[in-house]
């Protein structure tokens, strides 16, 4: 079972980089970043490629292998705490040096097989404050780490992550209309909330946010693609390749992959 992500959140505002800083980095190198040209084999024809392919240009996700994505398979903690850690704008040479002062306490956090591929990014998300040394620590220590992570714990990762923790903790008077509204956990709300009046996630056909289920790889990509348009980063569609696409399906059956879910 999952570890609550809200259990020692109180104490993550221990050391940061400059908040107002990394936020307008992240904007400015979003904006002049180009796409680089990625495609996956397991993405042709699914209703996320294009999400996915312009995020792996970039640099935010990356596949499982060198050619293909998994976007059924679902998010694991880790996963999506490395996702979130490469929206910040942190640059290359900036990690390394966070990764530096961060490898003592690290090393006696991470399982071993962890810290030896996931240390920068995680140095990021303890310096930036998307999660807490405790809330690291408990995920280590009950294995929840590389299990599957929650919607409503991503949401606080991801409020973070776009630096409005503070208003999410400020925030005295909200109304969230979720069928399951009730289901979501107390001090995770206001995370679910701002998302949703940013339109970053969504609820499903049936008006749920399912705040306990698991979400995929390409529905991450999804909520990461629309955390990129709160943002004001815009990118040139590939219009002919969309056209391209719709001209394929005219006159079949709906393919469940090319469907978009609601997230």
């Amino acid at each position: 079972m999952e570890t609550n992500a809200v259990d020692g959140g109180k104490a993550m505002k221990g050391k940061r980089i400059a908040v107002l800083a990394l936020a307008a980095a992240l904007t400015m190198s979003l904006l002049v970043l180009p796409a680089g040209a990625v495609s996956f084999t397991d993405m042709q024809g699914h209703w996320a490629r294009e999400d996915v392919e312009y995020l792996a240009g970039l640099g935010v996700i990356n596949g499982t292998s060198a050619t293909t994505f998994s976007p059924t398979r679902q998010m694991t903690a880790c996963e999506a705490l490395l996702f979130c850690s490469r929206t910040t704008g942190v640059s290359a040479e900036d990690k390394k040096k966070i990764a530096a002062d961060r490898a003592e306490q690290l090393s006696e956090i991470l399982p071993e097989e962890v810290y030896s591929w996931a240390e920068e990014e995680m140095a990021v998300c303890l310096e930036t404050g998307i999660i807490s040394e405790p809330e690291l620590e408990a995920m280590c220590t009950s294995g929840a780490l590389l299990k599957s992570i929650t919607r409503e714990n991503l949401s606080m990762y991801l409020v973070r992550a776009m630096q409005l923790d503070s208003m999410a903790e400020n925030l005295t008077s909200y109304s969230l209309n979720y069928a399951d509204t009730s289901s979501i956990a107390e001090v995770l709300k206001p995370y679910v909330y701002l998302l949703s009046t940013y339109g970053i996630v969504q609820g499903n056909s049936a008006n749920q946010f399912m705040p306990k289920g698991s979400l995929t790889r390409a529905e991450m990509a999804t909520m990461l693609d629309r955390r990129h348009h709160h943002l004001g980063v815009y990118r040139q569609r590939r219009h002919h390749r969309h056209g391209a696409l719709q001209q394929h399906q005219r006159g079949h059956q709906p393919d469940p992959a090319r469907q978009r879910p609601h997230l």
